[in-house]
């Protein structure tokens, strides 16, 4: 049996998801922008060091 969504539930839906990616998205610039200048730097090398 297949039941169709009401405009409702993907209202809140919607809602639901778009808040879990505002938190995830400001969880991640929150962390890089605590990051030190020298872990940044030594990020911005990694695809270019031969280790």
């Amino acid at each position: 049996m297949i039941l169709a969504a009401s405009p409702a539930l993907l209202s809140v839906t919607s809602v639901i998801g778009m808040l879990i990616f505002l938190t995830v998205f400001l969880g991640v610039v929150f962390w890089v922008a605590t990051r030190s200048r020298r872990q940044v730097n030594d990020w911005s090398r990694l695809p270019l060091d031969d280790k």
